[in-house]
Order: C-alpha cells, then structure tokens, then sequence
C-alpha cells in the first residue's frame, strides 16, 4: 500500500514537467510576429487592358515584376526590380526605369506610365491587392537549405545535405553527384539563391548571385504552397520550374519545404528542400 502511495505522489510530481515540456515545443511551430514589410500598404497588381504591359506586381518588399510582350504575339518577358513610393506614384529602377502613377481607387483604376527617355502613356488596370497581410509575404533570405533525395538507385535512406550557409546549387550539385546522385551536376555555377521574394498577389522570385532571377507565380493555401516558373522559363533539375511543399515557422525562421524531381542519366529521384528562411530587415 506504501509502495503505491508512493508512486502515485511520484507520478504527481512529474506530471506539470511533462506538461510543461509539450507546451513549449508547441511554441516552436506556432507563427510568431514578423516587423510588417516597408511597403505593405502599397502592395498591390495592376492587370493593363491595352499596351505592351501586360501587368505590374509591386511586392510588399520593394520588388516589382513587370510582365511585357515582346514581337512576337504570345511570347512575354518578365522584368523585375526595386521601387520607391510617393503618394500615388512609384518610381522604378532596375530592368525598368521610370515612373508608374494610379489614379483612382477600387477595382478599375487609369495607370500613367513613363519609362525614362521615351512619352507617357495612359492605360485603363484592373487593381488587386492581397487578401491577408501574412507574415509569408515579404523577401528572405536563405539561412540554410537541406535537400533529401531518394529513389532512382540509391540505397532506401538517400542521400541528405545541408549548406552551411545560404542555398549554393553549385555546391549541392557536386556532393549529390559525388555521393551516388547520377545525374548532370555541371550547370548550376552561379546559381546561388541570394533571396526569395513571395508576394501577396501571388508573385514569387527566386534571386541569384550570379544568375537571371527566376520569376513566376505562386499560391499558398493556409500552409500548403505551390509555384509555376513555367511562362517565364525559369526552374532547373534540382529546383524545378513547378512544385508543391508547405509552410511552418520556427522561432524567428520561415520554413519553406518544397517537393519536387530530379532527372537523372537513367533514373529519376525524388527530392525534398528544405529552406530555412529569415526576414530581410
């Protein structure tokens, strides 16, 4: 009777530590605040009904993507950059320099736009602004990425890798290769990921250190993401042109996993990356 008074008092004891133990891991996989974006409040698509501009995303970070026809009927090139507001006009620099003014509110708005040397022009856009301020959309930086690739004719665990720093292809590339990967590791000199940009109107850019930018679109659904490069062309073997992951935030990090493919000489494996995102203050 002793014995089991004693470990009924024991177990009492432990129980508020167990409790207390779940209760703060739990905190790790909550979102926690993130400072707002310098231009959240500008955020916002202008979709032209006439022109050779098809739209202008300005991202709640600074960043626009400018979307342009080129000669031929279908074809579009993406043009991307930084901007700075006063009042309703922005001023652009980068692939396009010059000033875009909105007139209007609501829905319908006129866009006066004048790239610098040439005359302005006036359109009629269709405005949309994003849904949610949430934390997602702003630009990263990448703190690490740790890819995981299975399949093809590697052993049942794969083959996993984490940057020190950063997210250099180059550098991933030659341990998958070196490590049982069969695949072609030479084209990716250049390609390290400088920062992400995801943005409420469904715009995503991935800069380079020493590549063209891969811009696309994006969408995310609570904490499931997906993303296309497909009009503009972007995407390699290891971060492919579309893809599919989820969302979760830890501490102060953006965890950012996406799920995706590569081809390799004979065989395709599956790949997993993992990036570990943080805010660019």
């Amino acid at each position: 009777m002793k014995k089991s008074i004693l470990l009924l008092a024991l177990s009492a004891m432990m129980l508020p530590a167990f409790v207390s133990c779940n209760k703060d891991d739990s905190k790790d996989e909550t979102k926690v605040e993130f400072q707002a974006p310098k231009f959240q409040k500008e955020a916002k698509k202008l979709t032209f009904k006439s022109g050779d501009i098809k739209s202008i995303e300005f991202t709640e970070s600074g960043r626009y993507i400018m979307e342009k026809a080129v000669t031929k009927a279908d074809d579009t090139v993406f043009i991307t950059g930084t901007f700075t507001v006063n009042g309703t006009t922005y001023t652009l620099t980068g692939d396009f320099k010059g000033t875009v003014t909105v007139s209007g509110t609501g829905t319908n708005v006129e866009v006066t736009v004048t790239e610098d040397g040439n005359a302005s022009v006036t359109v009629t856009a269709e405005a949309e602004t994003p849904e949610s301020d949430e934390a997602l959309y702003r630009t990263w930086e990448i703190d690490n990425l740790r890819i995981k690739v299975t399949g093809g004719d590697l052993k049942e665990a794969g083959v996993s890798y984490t940057t020190t720093k950063g997210a250099d292809l180059d550098e991933i590339a030659k341990y998958l290769k070196d490590n049982g990967v069969n695949f072609n590791a030479d084209e990716y000199k250049g390609y390290n990921i400088k920062t992400i940009t995801i943005s409420g109107c469904g715009g995503f850019i991935v800069d380079f250190q020493g590549a063209d930018a891969y811009v696309g679109s994006c969408d995310v659904n609570n904490l499931n993401f997906t993303y296309d490069f497909t009009v503009s062309g972007g995407g390699n073997n290891i971060f492919n042109t579309k893809g599919d992951g989820n969302i979760k935030y830890v501490n102060s990090i953006c965890v950012l996993t996406l799920n995706g493919t590569i081809k390799g000489n004979s065989k395709e494996y599956k790949a997993s990356l993992e990036f570990r995102l943080k805010e660019v203050k």
